[in-house]
Order: C-alpha cells, then structure tokens, then sequence
C-alpha cells in the first residue's frame, strides 16, 4: 500500500523486514539466551549425515543413536494401533503407567508403595519430561561436567540456576558426596541430576557409592532427577538404581530410545515417589499445558514392551552383551596407543583422553603458540582418518583446551550382531557370560576397524 509521499510502506508481507522488528531486535529474547544454540549432538549428526549422503566415507562415533532393530512386538503394536488418532490421558493411559511401575519393581526392585501407577508420568521423551521438572521446580540444579549436551542448556530455558561440578578422570567421571559438599550454595532448594549409566562417560555407579550418595543427598535434603535411560543396558546386566536407597527424593526417569532403539518414537516417563506427589502434580499439570499427551499408537507400542519385562530384559541383555564387548575392544585399542580410558559399565559411551597426542597435535596444526583444542583435533581426526567424534568441550562441559571426546561405539549393524548372540546362546551353558574376543571384530563393523584407526593415528600423531 503506497504512502502519502507515493512510496510503499514495508509491511513485513514482502518477506523483508519491519521497522518495528528491526527496533527490537535481539531484545525480543531473553538476555540470558543470547548465546544459545541447538543440541550440539544432534546438530553435528545433521552435518555428518549430510557429508555422508553426499558421498564421504565417514565413520560417525560422534553420535548415540541405537544400533539395534526395535523389538518386533511393538513394530506390530505399533501398525494394530495406527488408526488411534485420539487425545489419550496427558500422564499416560492407566495401562502403561502400570506396566511401568510393574517393569521396574520387577527389573530395578523398586518398591511399589512408593513408586505406584499413580506416580507415572509418561511424555515425548524422558528430555522433555526433565525439562517440565526443571521448569516447576523453584530452586539450584546441580549438573555434573561432563555431563549430556542437554542438561545445561535446559537450566537456562527453564530460568534456573545451576551449579556446575567440575569431575575428574581420576574419579572416573562421577560425582561424589565431597565433589557436591565443596559446591553447596546457600540455596536449600537443591535438585541433582545424576545420569547412571552416565553419558558421555559411560560409567556406571557402584552399590557402596550410591549408599554414599543417598546418604549424602538425605541429609542436605536434594532432589534428585536420576536419569536411567541407558540402565538396561548396563554391562553387568543388573542394574542398581539410586531410587532403592533413597526412594523418598528420587524421581527416576527412563524410556525406550536406548535400549529398545525407538528414539524418533519419543516415548519417555518419570516415576515419581509417594513422597513427591505435589511435584508430579505440577510436572503433569505443565504436560497439559505444553504436549497433551505422547502419541497414542506410540503409547500401545510401549505397552507391547514393557508389559512383557522377561523377554525385554533378554532383548537388551543380548544389547548390553554386544556393547560391552565392543567397549571392551575400544578401551584396549585406545589405552596401548596412549590414551587415558575409565572403563565404560554401561551404554553407548566412551569418554577418552588424548592428551598424550598434545606436543604432536600442536606442530601437525602449524599452532606451536596456541593450545590445540579438542575441537580441532576432531577436525583434524575427521579429516585424517573419516570418523567423526564429538569434543568433550564446551558441549559436555569442559574445558576447549582439554583433549577429551565422547566416542560412541554404536555404528553396526545391530540387527546381525543380535541375530549372532541368538545363535551363541543355543551353545552356550551361561547367556551372561562375555562374548568370545573375536565376537567384535566379526559383527561391530565399521566401528571395529574406525577405533583401529583411531588408535593408529594417535600414535602416529605422537611420532609426528
């Protein structure tokens, strides 16, 4: 529309600007946001796919997607129910709330007068559902580094504060009672989020430190978010949850995008104790508010699943075999080229250090005043050798000089290395026994001879 001096006026419809836009500019968003970016993890597999489309070899360790088929009942479940369109309850139909209490009562030995139906809280995805935690809790969260991409990320958008315990390789990555006593604040309202199996270091916790934990996290009065999203796939396969030693402060949060390899399906819960009523209240009061429910033939699908817990655990004990061979294969190759490697108990996830590849990495760069980071070095790795690995910094928190990176041992072809297991059982007197030594080599490929490379490089990075 022409103005009075015969010019158009900018509406904004042309697809350009507005005035007015331009007036506000960043400040329509909040200041504490300024620097805030995507998922690190998943932007990069957005990258590395398309190079891959495009034709490059490239080996991608950098991303912890499962390798394995999901279960064949829920894929059936799944087409049966694909004509349910409706809205279903916003925490879950009463059927699947129970059959998730009833897995873990089975499987973890959660107590089932504390951890009821009622307390289930289902949601596109367990990251959504600790989001909507953070969100309706008024108080300090309390994050590890290293820690998931996510956690960070989502105290910001959630407004809260957040403190930051900075582990070490020499703890093997976990948090402790002292670690977190030297961080306190003057905050008494105080949530820890503890990731056990852990990503991106894939340790696990053992029973006398969780004992020490709960004992801890009951006497400063924490909340505590214990993310269980890998526990199936523990290489013990038995796993130990913090919920049974201090079940009144946990809120145990799990789903199937790991160990039933359904994460597009985003299909999350939280088990909310007796205790934390009025929190699962909120948490399923802001879940009407934002989502409304997850996807009805997606909630039938679970239920094909998690209504059947002895022939899930054989599904992800056969998983947690393979990875665990697989880590095995990945923490020798790396250890006798020099790395530094805390043995990884469960998951996807390796947490690496190739510091020792430093003084060699500095004159490959041409940077002999400047520090190598861990991002160049990935980007050297990637070009060397074609597989992509994720730095361990700033993503996972820490430090960019730091030379550590999260490998993810999953790219095979989970369906054959299954099948494989299967056939292994039919001879062998204790399924829970490790897999033979050659077992990786056989069926991990590309990642079997990536981690070769790998470990080739780093020494010849060492003699360069």
């Amino acid at each position: 529309m022409p103005t009075e001096d015969g010019k158009s006026a900018n509406t904004g419809m042309d697809g350009l600007t507005s005035p007015w836009l331009e007036d506000f500019g960043a400040s329509l968003l909040r200041p504490e946001l300024g620097a805030y970016s995507p998922a690190s993890n998943l932007s990069q597999n957005d990258v590395i796919r398309a190079r891959q489309r495009a034709g490059e070899p490239i080996v991608n360790l950098g991303f912890g997607q499962s390798p394995f088929p999901i279960p064949q009942p829920a894929v059936d479940s799944l087409r049966q129910h694909a004509a349910d369109g409706r809205y279903l309850p916003a925490c879950g139909i009463p059927e699947l709330r129970q059959a998730v209490s009833e897995f873990h009562r089975r499987l973890d030995q959660l107590d089932p007068d504390i951890f009821t139906p009622d307390g289930v809280v289902c949601g596109p995805g367990s990251k959504e559902l600790i989001f909507l935690i953070m969100t309706v809790f008024r108080g300090t969260v309390y994050i590890g580094a290293p820690s998931w991409t996510t956690y960070r990320p989502q105290t910001l958008l959630s407004g809260r504060s957040c403190v930051t315990l900075g582990l070490s390789a020499a703890d093997s990555w976990k948090i402790t009672p002292e670690i977190i006593g030297a961080n306190l604040t003057g905050d008494p309202r105080r949530l820890l989020v503890l990731a056990n199996p852990d990503n991106p270091t894939g340790q696990v916790y053992s029973d006398s430190e969780l004992a020490a934990l709960a004992e801890f996290l009951r006497r400063e009065r924490f909340i505590v978010v214990s993310d269980e999203i890998y526990a199936r796939l523990n290489f013990s396969l038995s796993h130990r949850s913090l919920a049974r030693l201090y079940p009144e402060g946990c809120i145990v949060t799990s789903g199937l995008s790991k160990w039933a390899g359904a994460g597009g399906w985003r299909l999350g819960y939280a088990l909310f104790p007796r205790p934390l009523e009025s929190f699962r209240r909120a948490v399923a009061s802001a879940a009407t508010h934002t989502y409304s429910c997850c996807a009805a033939p997606v909630q039938h699908a679970a239920l094909a699943l998690l209504g059947n817990p002895e022939e899930t655990a054989k599904h992800s004990n056969r998983s947690a075999r393979i990875l665990a061979a697989l880590a095995r294969h990945c923490e020798r190759r790396l250890t006798e080229a020099g790395a530094v490697v805390a043995p990884a108990g469960g998951g996807f996830y390796l947490l690496p250090d190739f510091e020792v590849a430093r003084e060699g990495l500095r004159r490959l760069l041409g940077s002999a005043s400047k520090e190598p980071t861990g991002a160049a070095m990935c980007e050297r790795i990637l070009s060397d050798i074609g597989v992509a690995l994720m730095p361990a910094g700033p993503a996972f928190l820490r430090p960019e000089s730091e030379l550590t990176v999260r490998l993810c041992f999953v790219e095979f072809d989970g369906a054959a290395a299954l099948q494989a297991v299967r056939e292994l059982e039919l001879e062998e007197a204790d399924n829970s026994a490790p897999l033979p030594d050659d077992f990786a080599a056989k069926y991990c490929e590309p990642t079997y001879s990536a981690v070769v490379r790998l470990a080739d490089w780093l020494r010849s990075v060492q003699q360069a």
